[in-house]
C-alpha cells in the first residue's frame, strides 16, 4: 500500500502509531482504520465546524435554523472576513479617506495610526 511505502521513507511502520485524526470522509477513515488498524478520532478543527454547523444549522432557510441569530451573526463575520482578506491595500485606502475627509474639516479619530501596520 502507499501509505505503508511512505511511512518506510520516514522510517516508520504502522505498528509505531496508535491513533489518528481526520475528518469523517469514509475513505480516509476507512485506510486508517481497516489498512493501518488505528484507533479513530475526530480531527478537533473538523469537529468543531460540524458541531457549528450542527447546532446553527447553517445552510438552511432563515426559518428552519436552530439558532437564527447565531446563524446570522456567522454570515456577517464571514463577510468581515471575507472582505479583509480580499481588500489587501486596506491601509491605504483608509489612508486615502481620512486624508480626503481633512480637506473637507471633518474630524479624524484621534489615536488611530494613519499607516498599515
Amino acid at each position: 500500500m502507499w501509505l505503508t511505502s511512505t511511512l518506510a521513507d520516514f522510517g516508520l511502520k504502522h505498528q509505531h502509531f496508535y491513533g489518528s485524526a481526520s475528518d469523517a470522509g469514509g475513505d480516509v477513515k476507512f485506510m486508517l482504520c481497516s489498512d493501518l488498524q488505528l484507533r479513530w478520532e475526530w480531527c478537533f478543527a473538523h469537529m468543531a465546524h460540524a458541531a457549528t454547523k450542527i447546532v446553527v444549522c447553517a445552510g438552511r432557510k432563515k426559518q428552519q435554523e436552530a439558532n437564527p441569530e447565531m446563524a446570522e451573526l456567522i454570515t456577517k463575520m464571514t463577510q468581515v472576513i471575507t472582505s479583509v482578506k480580499l481588500v489587501s491595500t486596506a491601509g491605504d485606502l483608509l489612508l486615502n479617506f481620512v486624508s480626503r475627509r481633512q480637506k473637507e474639516h471633518l474630524h479624524v479619530l484621534s489615536g488611530i495610526p494613519l499607516h498599515a501596520s
